[in-house]
């Protein structure tokens, strides 16, 4: 409950805000920057996505989940009474640390809490609670944004954080997911020993190559350039990181990830599947705009239902799971964009497309939840689950 819960606050918080940019530039001007306010939190939300989930390794995860909750949660109102749009640009990158630490960690969670038997039922939920983020945020930050203050917009997360902070602390052993034994004996590892195992290089690296900037120019160029080259360092030290000896640190990205043909087409999907997220405008309200989704929602469960189902119960071979994905995302997506193109408004026909795009979507969510317990170990498996969420831009 407390896992879902804080999945959803971190999706509806990275949804809504879009809703109202233009509210919140009428009041704090400067429409230069504006994009910002989104460009920030997202870059800051999928940049420490892998940070955490390696982190919650040496400081354990309700610790990493009991902090980025506190940080959404402080950040949140700091974002609702901030006076400028620079200082609330500023307070939405932090909020993105929290909010990007609240989802990474609901899925680093989910295969520790729920033992295999129950992965599809679970990872349905977890498809469910995403995709019902996702309406709402929209939905909800439409109606505030019109019928309201925008700072309700971050206000609001203030009280169900709360209360997700409290479940987690009294629902969640300290311990988790170690025997009570091995817990004590890490309580007592001196805090210099224990930043000693962090991969300080590779955090850096890592953090580095997600850098952007959303304008044209030469600056794009080169930070374009500083991304690409710190990823290739990436890649590198991680290589070399094998070659060590003796060595207390723990890669962030563990070279077995890169050289293992299953991880690499995980992540390949995760990415490819994450741009069809991208949505098309037809200059209607926030409001509207979600009420259109509404199809594509309600169908993730659904395909993430017979996902979890198809793999679990008829044992099918995950290729012909993510074939089936495949299928649906292309033909969808696809039909979609032509029947847009051709009509310029938005077509009747869209909502049976999106159940079909919906579809996929769910089988993607569903699998990958379950794709990774069933090949690593769980040593591995939080950095696994921080580095294969899909890396699409919410709107």
């Amino acid at each position: 409950m407390a896992d879902n819960h804080t999945l959803f606050k971190s999706q509806l918080a990275a949804r809504w805000v879009g809703t109202a940019l233009v509210a919140i530039t009428d009041d704090l001007q400067n429409f230069v920057i504006s994009s910002w306010i989104v460009t920030s939190y997202l870059l800051t939300y999928t940049g420490f996505l892998t940070v955490l989930a390696k982190l919650s390794d040496t400081f354990g995860r309700r610790n990493v989940m009991a902090h980025c909750i506190i940080l959404f949660i402080i950040f949140s109102v700091a974002c609702g009474v901030a006076k400028t749009m620079l200082q609330l640009i500023v307070f939405r990158a932090v909020q993105g640390i929290g909010g990007g630490g609240m989802y990474t960690m609901a899925f680093v969670l989910l295969p520790e809490m729920v033992p295999p038997s129950q992965y599809a039922l679970y990872s349905g939920m977890i498809s469910g609670v995403a995709a019902l983020a996702h309406l709402l945020g929209l939905i909800f930050g439409g109606v505030i944004s019109n019928n309201g203050k925008w700072p309700w917009i971050f206000l609001l997360n203030a009280p169900p954080g709360f209360v997700a902070l409290i479940l987690f602390c009294l629902l969640l052993p300290a311990h988790f997911p170690f025997s009570k034994e091995n817990t004590e004996a890490l309580i007592n590892i001196p805090l210099t020993q224990k930043l000693r195992r962090i991969d300080s290089l590779g955090l850096l690296l890592l953090l580095s190559s997600g850098i952007g900037y959303p304008c044209n120019g030469g600056l794009v160029l080169s930070l374009l350039i500083v991304s690409f080259t710190c990823m290739v360092g990436l890649v590198a030290w991680s290589k070399l990181f094998t070659r060590r000896l003796t060595t207390v640190q723990e890669p962030v990205l563990p070279w077995m990830f890169l050289s293992s043909r299953y991880v690499v087409s995980l992540l390949f999907t995760c990415f490819f599947t994450g741009l069809g997220f991208l949505t098309s405008v037809f200059e209607d309200t926030s409001a509207t705009a979600g009420f259109r989704l509404l199809a594509m929602t309600l169908s993730v469960p659904c395909g993430a239902g017979a996902a979890g189902y198809a793999l679990q119960t008829m044992h099918s071979p995950p290729l012909y799971v993510f074939l089936g994905e495949f299928s649906f995302m292309i033909l969808g997506t696809g039909l979609s964009t032509i029947k847009t193109h051709l009509s310029g408004e938005f077509p009747k026909e869209q909502y049976g497309l999106q159940i079909i795009m919906g579809l996929g979507f769910g089988i993607n969510m569903a699998a990958m939840v379950m794709a990774a317990p069933l090949a690593f170990s769980q040593r591995d498996l939080g950095t696994l689950q921080g580095q294969k969420k899909p890396r699409s831009r919410p709107h």
